[in-house]
C-alpha cells in the first residue's frame, strides 16, 4: 500500500462531548429506517463512527442538534454507498435523476404524501421535518439549495460514468465542491451552533471564498484518505489522485503528493484571507469561521481514525 502524505491542518482538534451518545442514536436511527440492510454492511457502518464525524466537525453544536447532524451524515454515507460508481444505479443518470427528483419533492413538500415509502425517502422526510422545527426559513432554504447542488453533482458523475469519460482535474475540482456534500453540512453550522447570521454576511465575497477553501480542503483530504477504498471497490473511481494519474500520467505516489500539495496550499490561502477578514466581521461570523476551521481539522482526524476507508464489501443499491 502506498503511504499517505502528511497534510497541513494547524487548527484545534476538538470533539463534542456528546459524540458517544450521538453514535448510539444514529446507529439506531439507521436501523429503524432500514438504510443499510446487509448485516456485513451494518457492521462496517458501526466501525465508521459517523456520529464522531459530526462531533469533530461541529464540536460547538447544541446538544440537541448533534444527533440530527449525525443522522444527516449517516443518510449521506448510506446514499453514497447505495448509488455510487460501483453500482448499476450510479451509472444510469436517467434513473438517478428520477430518484433524486422524488427525494427533492420530499425536501420541498414535507407535508405531502411520500412519493415512495422506500428507506431513503422516509428517512429524508424525518430529517426534513426535524430541520423544519429548528431552522429559520432562510436557513432551511440555504440547506435545501446545497442539497440540490449535491444531487445535481451526482447526476453529473453518473453521466460521466455512463459515457466512460474521465473529467479533467479542473472539471473535477469545480464539481467536487458539491459532489462531496460538505456544503450541505456547512450550511447547518449556524443552526447547529445557535448563531444568528444574516444571509448578506454569508453571501459576502470573502466569506464565500473562505467557505469554498474550507470545503476544498476537506474534500481533497477525503480523496487522499479514501483512495485505497475507492480504488479497490470500484473499477472507475472518481477521485482527484486517480484523475491526476489518468490525465497527467503520474504514479499513485506522485498523484497523492500533488493532491496533498493542493490541500496544503488551500489551507494556507484560507489562513491568509481569514487573517484579513476576521477583524472586520461580526462575532457570529467569527464563530462561523471557527466552524470552518473545525470542519477542516475534524474531517481530517475522523478520516485518519474511521474504519470506513479500509477495504470492505459494498452493499447493493436498493430502491428509494
Amino acid at each position: 500500500m502506498t503511504p499517505l502524505p502528511e497534510l497541513a491542518c494547524p487548527f484545534a482538534d476538538e470533539v463534542h462531548p456528546g459524540a458517544a451518545a450521538a453514535e448510539r442514536h444514529t446507529l439506531a436511527w439507521m436501523a429503524r429506517f432500514g438504510l443499510v440492510a446487509d448485516p456485513v454492511e451494518q457492521r462496517r457502518f458501526e466501525g465508521s463512527r459517523i456520529a464522531w464525524l459530526a462531533a469533530r466537525t461541529t464540536p460547538a453544536a447544541r446538544a440537541d442538534f448533534l444527533p440530527l447532524l449525525a443522522d444527516w451524515m449517516m443518510w449521506l454515507f448510506a446514499f453514497d454507498d447505495a448509488y455510487s460508481e460501483e453500482t448499476a444505479a450510479g451509472s444510469d443518470p436517467g434513473e438517478l435523476a428520477l430518484l433524486l427528483t422524488r427525494l427533492l419533492h420530499v425536501l420541498d413538500h414535507p407535508d405531502e404524501p411520500l412519493p415512495s415509502d422506500a428507506p431513503f425517502a422516509a428517512s429524508l422526510l424525518d430529517i426534513r421535518q426535524r430541520l423544519g422545527a429548528q431552522l429559520t426559513p432562510a436557513q432551511l432554504s440555504r440547506f435545501a439549495a446545497s442539497v440540490r447542488a449535491y444531487f445535481f453533482a451526482q447526476i453529473w458523475e453518473a453521466a460521466g460514468r455512463a459515457r466512460r469519460e474521465t473529467p479533467t482535474p479542473a472539471q473535477y475540482c469545480f464539481m467536487r465542491v458539491d459532489s462531496g456534500a460538505v456544503p450541505t453540512c456547512v450550511a447547518l453550522i449556524d443552526a447547529a451552533c445557535g448563531l444568528v447570521l444574516h444571509e448578506e454576511e454569508l453571501a459576502h465575497r470573502d466569506i464565500r471564498a473562505l467557505t469554498r477553501m474550507a470545503v476544498n480542503a476537506a474534500c481533497w483530504a477525503n480523496d487522499i484518505y479514501s483512495e485505497n477504498k475507492e480504488s479497490r471497490r470500484g473499477a472507475d473511481p472518481c477521485n482527484l489522485p486517480r484523475i491526476l494519474m489518468a490525465q497527467d500520467g503520474m504514479t499513485l505516489a506522485e498523484a497523492l503528493a500533488r493532491t496533498a500539495q493542493m490541500h496544503d496550499r488551500e489551507v494556507q490561502a484560507y489562513l491568509v484571507l481569514e487573517a484579513r477578514v476576521r477583524p472586520e466581521v461580526s462575532g457570529p461570523v467569527r464563530q462561523y469561521l471557527d466552524g470552518l476551521r473545525s470542519w477542516m481539522r475534524g474531517n481530517l482526524t475522523w478520516s485518519q481514525e474511521t474504519a470506513r476507508y479500509r477495504d470492505a464489501p459494498l452493499a447493493s443499491a436498493g430502491t428509494s
